[in-house]
């Protein structure tokens, strides 16, 4: 989906006439000058709890008095797990301390970090054109929270409106992506090796 498709989509859950984006006092005017940032807030927000974009990066993890440690990416919101050849590093094996990662029970070196991350921030003076990162499912979704924000500045005391934009932002929030289906994870606490399973 693109910025240009996305601010339609707005237009449209608000009735809004989006010809009108440039007219100095309309409605379209009122929800184009907020759009940005209500866009940015509302797909972070959407972000953490769908777990919408999977990302992976190759990190190196040196020695540190807690186990081996990482800096992470600026855009890491939950790390899902710890890969290296062929095995797979759950939760039991990392702890995230702000934008640290520390990973017990293995040895220094580069190993691939899989985690869910915010979609990239959009600037002042994106264009119609610029593609969103992420599925369109997602943006659809987030379209209905940055209504829900949007209602009461331009529809103030139209509770009515703003139930039903709120109502269906949530409901999707919780509902609109199936988990997906756990996968074999290594377990350094429990297992075979320390006399369990």
């Amino acid at each position: 989906m693109t910025y240009g498709e996305l601010k339609k989509r707005v237009y449209s859950l608000l009735d809004v006439d989006g010809r009108e984006e440039d007219a100095v006092g309309s409605l379209a005017y009122l929800v184009k000058d907020a759009l940005v940032q209500t866009v940015n807030s509302t797909a972070r927000k959407a972000a953490v709890y769908l777990k919408a974009i999977y990302k992976t990066e190759v990190l190196y993890f040196e020695k540190h008095e807690l186990g081996l440690r990482t800096v992470l990416p600026e855009d890491v919101v939950l790390v899902k797990e710890i890969l290296k050849e062929k095995r797979r590093y759950g939760a039991v094996s990392f702890e995230k301390a702000g934008n640290v990662l520390y990973f017990f029970g293995a040895k220094e070196g580069f190993y691939t970090v899989g985690y869910y991350a915010y979609p990239k921030a959009l600037g002042a003076h994106v264009r119609d054109g610029a593609v969103l990162e992420a599925e369109d499912g997602f943006w659809d979704t987030v379209a209905y929270g940055i209504c829900a924000e949007l209602c009461s500045k331009i529809y103030p005391g139209d509770m009515k409106r703003y139930m039903r934009l709120a109502t269906e932002f949530d409901e999707r929030m919780t509902a609109s992506y199936p988990s997906a289906a756990d996968t074999r994870v290594v377990d350094r606490v429990f297992s075979k090796q320390r006399g369990f399973g």
